[in-house]
Protein backbone atom coordinates (compact mmCIF):
# COMPACT_ATOMS: atom_id res chain seq x y z
CA UNK A 1 0.00 0.00 0.00
CA UNK A 2 1.80 3.06 -0.87
CA UNK A 3 1.79 5.69 1.51
CA UNK A 4 -0.26 9.29 0.71
CA UNK A 5 1.75 12.37 -0.99
CA UNK A 6 1.84 14.37 1.79
CA UNK A 7 2.89 11.47 4.33
CA UNK A 8 5.86 10.35 1.71
CA UNK A 9 7.36 13.39 1.41
CA UNK A 10 7.60 14.12 5.20
CA UNK A 11 9.16 10.43 5.52
CA UNK A 12 11.49 11.34 3.24
CA UNK A 13 13.36 13.88 5.24
CA UNK A 14 15.71 12.93 7.32
CA UNK A 15 14.79 12.56 11.17
CA UNK A 16 17.06 15.41 13.66
CA UNK A 17 16.41 16.46 16.81
CA UNK A 18 17.33 19.61 18.62
CA UNK A 19 19.60 20.29 21.48
CA UNK A 20 17.30 21.72 24.03
CA UNK A 21 16.84 21.06 27.91
CA UNK A 22 17.58 22.02 31.54
CA UNK A 23 21.60 22.07 29.95
CA UNK A 24 22.96 24.46 27.79
CA UNK A 25 23.52 23.36 24.01
CA UNK A 26 27.43 23.65 24.64
CA UNK A 27 27.41 20.93 27.54
CA UNK A 28 28.31 17.40 26.34
CA UNK A 29 26.01 15.37 28.69
CA UNK A 30 27.82 11.93 29.96
CA UNK A 31 25.33 9.70 29.23
CA UNK A 32 25.52 6.73 27.31
CA UNK A 33 24.51 7.47 23.32
CA UNK A 34 21.09 6.63 22.02
CA UNK A 35 20.14 6.47 17.97
CA UNK A 36 17.11 8.92 16.87
CA UNK A 37 13.78 7.28 16.53
CA UNK A 38 10.15 7.42 15.52
CA UNK A 39 7.12 7.80 17.43
CA UNK A 40 3.97 5.77 16.24
CA UNK A 41 0.19 4.43 17.39
CA UNK A 42 -1.88 1.43 16.38
CA UNK A 43 -5.57 1.59 16.17
CA UNK A 44 -6.05 -1.62 17.36
CA UNK A 45 -4.07 -0.56 20.59
CA UNK A 46 -5.22 1.51 23.29
CA UNK A 47 -4.82 1.52 27.21
CA UNK A 48 -7.20 2.68 29.81
CA UNK A 49 -5.65 5.53 31.18
CA UNK A 50 -6.44 8.90 33.51
CA UNK A 51 -5.85 12.46 33.09
CA UNK A 52 -6.34 14.71 35.88
CA UNK A 53 -8.69 12.37 37.67
CA UNK A 54 -10.78 11.29 34.58
CA UNK A 55 -10.92 7.85 33.05
CA UNK A 56 -9.97 8.17 29.20
CA UNK A 57 -8.75 5.52 26.51
CA UNK A 58 -5.49 6.53 25.13
CA UNK A 59 -3.60 5.02 22.03
CA UNK A 60 -0.27 3.30 23.34
CA UNK A 61 3.00 4.58 21.43
CA UNK A 62 5.41 2.64 19.49
CA UNK A 63 9.14 3.41 19.36
CA UNK A 64 11.57 2.95 16.11
CA UNK A 65 14.96 3.50 16.10
CA UNK A 66 15.69 5.52 12.75
CA UNK A 67 19.85 4.90 12.59
CA UNK A 68 20.99 5.69 8.96
CA UNK A 69 21.26 2.17 7.10
CA UNK A 70 18.93 -0.22 9.73
CA UNK A 71 15.28 -0.66 10.08
CA UNK A 72 14.24 0.42 6.94
CA UNK A 73 16.04 3.52 6.99
CA UNK A 74 18.36 4.15 4.16
CA UNK A 75 22.31 5.35 4.42
CA UNK A 76 21.31 9.16 3.96
CA UNK A 77 18.66 8.95 6.75
CA UNK A 78 15.41 9.38 4.84
CA UNK A 79 12.71 7.16 6.22
CA UNK A 80 10.61 6.36 3.41
CA UNK A 81 10.66 2.62 3.71
CA UNK A 82 9.94 2.32 7.19
CA UNK A 83 6.92 4.78 7.14
CA UNK A 84 5.64 2.79 3.85
CA UNK A 85 6.22 -0.75 6.40
CA UNK A 86 4.14 1.13 9.28
CA UNK A 87 1.43 2.38 7.22
CA UNK A 88 1.46 -1.08 5.48
CA UNK A 89 0.25 -2.50 8.73
CA UNK A 90 -2.25 -0.17 9.95
CA UNK A 91 0.27 1.93 12.48
CA UNK A 92 -0.07 5.67 12.33
CA UNK A 93 3.28 7.54 11.92
CA UNK A 94 3.66 10.36 14.64
CA UNK A 95 6.21 12.65 12.81
CA UNK A 96 8.61 14.70 15.17
CA UNK A 97 6.84 18.09 15.23
CA UNK A 98 3.21 17.00 15.95
CA UNK A 99 3.70 17.95 19.52
CA UNK A 100 2.62 21.33 21.01
CA UNK A 101 5.05 22.94 23.22
CA UNK A 102 2.30 23.35 25.86
CA UNK A 103 2.56 19.35 26.39
CA UNK A 104 6.07 19.05 26.79
CA UNK A 105 8.30 19.90 30.41
CA UNK A 106 10.19 22.59 28.71
CA UNK A 107 8.01 24.41 26.18
CA UNK A 108 9.27 23.56 23.21
CA UNK A 109 7.68 21.96 20.61
CA UNK A 110 8.32 18.21 19.03
CA UNK A 111 8.91 14.96 20.98
CA UNK A 112 12.31 14.58 20.32
CA UNK A 113 14.91 15.79 21.95
CA UNK A 114 18.80 15.86 20.95
CA UNK A 115 21.35 16.32 23.26
CA UNK A 116 25.78 16.33 22.75
CA UNK A 117 26.87 13.54 24.57
CA UNK A 118 30.93 12.78 25.52
CA UNK A 119 30.37 9.73 23.41
CA UNK A 120 28.05 10.00 20.61
CA UNK A 121 24.86 12.06 20.46
CA UNK A 122 21.67 11.02 22.71
CA UNK A 123 18.19 11.05 21.70
CA UNK A 124 15.46 11.16 24.15
CA UNK A 125 11.39 12.04 24.04
CA UNK A 126 11.21 15.13 25.49
CA UNK A 127 9.07 13.81 28.61
CA UNK A 128 12.34 13.16 29.85
CA UNK A 129 14.88 15.70 30.57
CA UNK A 130 18.64 15.28 31.26
CA UNK A 131 19.74 17.32 34.09
CA UNK A 132 23.22 17.58 36.02
CA UNK A 133 23.59 15.15 38.78
CA UNK A 134 23.48 16.69 42.58
CA UNK A 135 26.67 16.94 43.74
CA UNK A 136 28.49 16.46 40.62
CA UNK A 137 29.06 19.46 38.08
CA UNK A 138 30.43 16.78 35.63
CA UNK A 139 27.54 14.23 35.87
CA UNK A 140 24.08 14.07 34.38
CA UNK A 141 20.88 11.92 35.06
CA UNK A 142 17.50 11.45 33.42
CA UNK A 143 14.29 12.82 35.27
CA UNK A 144 11.35 10.68 35.55
CA UNK A 145 8.85 10.98 32.55
CA UNK A 146 6.43 13.83 33.01
CA UNK A 147 2.89 11.24 32.68
CA UNK A 148 0.99 13.72 33.10
CA UNK A 149 1.75 15.40 29.76
CA UNK A 150 2.54 12.21 27.85
CA UNK A 151 -1.19 10.86 28.87
CA UNK A 152 -2.56 14.78 27.31
CA UNK A 153 -0.23 14.63 24.42
CA UNK A 154 -1.56 11.07 23.50
CA UNK A 155 -5.32 12.50 23.47
CA UNK A 156 -4.05 15.53 21.58
CA UNK A 157 -3.42 13.13 18.73
CA UNK A 158 -7.13 11.98 19.02
CA UNK A 159 -8.28 15.16 19.48
CA UNK A 160 -6.54 16.65 16.38
CA UNK A 161 -7.11 13.22 14.32
CA UNK A 162 -3.25 12.47 14.00
CA UNK A 163 -4.49 8.72 15.64
CA UNK A 164 -8.40 7.85 15.61
CA UNK A 165 -10.48 7.25 18.79
CA UNK A 166 -11.10 3.67 19.97
CA UNK A 167 -14.01 2.02 17.88
CA UNK A 168 -17.08 0.61 19.84
CA UNK A 169 -15.90 -2.80 18.75
CA UNK A 170 -12.27 -2.34 20.03
CA UNK A 171 -13.79 -0.79 23.29
CA UNK A 172 -16.28 -3.70 23.46
CA UNK A 173 -13.86 -6.42 23.81
CA UNK A 174 -11.71 -4.71 25.73
CA UNK A 175 -14.86 -4.80 28.32
CA UNK A 176 -15.41 -8.49 27.67
CA UNK A 177 -12.02 -8.78 28.92
CA UNK A 178 -12.27 -7.09 31.70
CA UNK A 179 -15.44 -9.10 32.48
CA UNK A 180 -13.73 -12.28 32.06
CA UNK A 181 -10.78 -11.54 33.77
CA UNK A 182 -12.95 -10.01 36.86
CA UNK A 183 -14.98 -14.10 36.80
CA UNK A 184 -11.85 -16.22 36.71
CA UNK A 185 -10.12 -14.05 39.71
CA UNK A 186 -13.15 -14.24 42.04
CA UNK A 187 -13.73 -18.21 41.52
CA UNK A 188 -9.81 -18.71 41.96
CA UNK A 189 -10.09 -17.00 45.38
CA UNK A 190 -11.11 -19.15 48.09
CA UNK A 191 -11.82 -16.65 51.23
CA UNK A 192 -15.28 -15.07 50.94
CA UNK A 193 -13.68 -11.62 51.31
CA UNK A 194 -11.03 -12.32 48.90
CA UNK A 195 -14.21 -12.63 46.48
CA UNK A 196 -15.76 -9.41 47.66
CA UNK A 197 -12.90 -7.26 47.47
CA UNK A 198 -11.92 -8.80 43.49
CA UNK A 199 -15.70 -8.27 42.56
CA UNK A 200 -15.35 -4.48 43.79
CA UNK A 201 -12.26 -4.00 41.80
CA UNK A 202 -13.97 -5.77 39.02
CA UNK A 203 -16.48 -3.93 39.14
CA UNK A 204 -14.65 -0.25 39.91
CA UNK A 205 -12.82 -1.00 36.86
CA UNK A 206 -15.48 -1.80 34.20
CA UNK A 207 -17.19 1.87 35.45
CA UNK A 208 -13.88 3.39 34.86
CA UNK A 209 -14.22 1.95 31.62
CA UNK A 210 -17.99 2.68 30.77
CA UNK A 211 -17.00 6.90 31.50
CA UNK A 212 -14.24 6.40 29.85
CA UNK A 213 -16.46 4.86 26.54
CA UNK A 214 -19.10 7.57 26.96
CA UNK A 215 -16.09 9.98 26.21
CA UNK A 216 -15.18 8.73 23.28
CA UNK A 217 -18.92 8.54 21.97
CA UNK A 218 -19.24 11.90 22.71
CA UNK A 219 -15.86 12.75 20.72
CA UNK A 220 -16.95 10.60 18.15
CA UNK A 221 -20.17 12.73 17.66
Amino acid sequence: MPLPTTARRAAEAPIAGQSVGSLTTSERVRLDPSPAFLLSCSPESYELSEIDGEPVYLPTVQKHDVSPGSNGVDKGGGIAHLASNLHTRGQVLIQPHQCPGDLTPDGAPGYLRRYEGTQGAIHLEAWVQVVKAPGNKHAAQLTKPNEQLFRKWRLWLMETGAVPFPSEDWIQRYEDRLGERALRRATQASAPEVKAQRAAEADAQLKRSRKARAAVEVANG
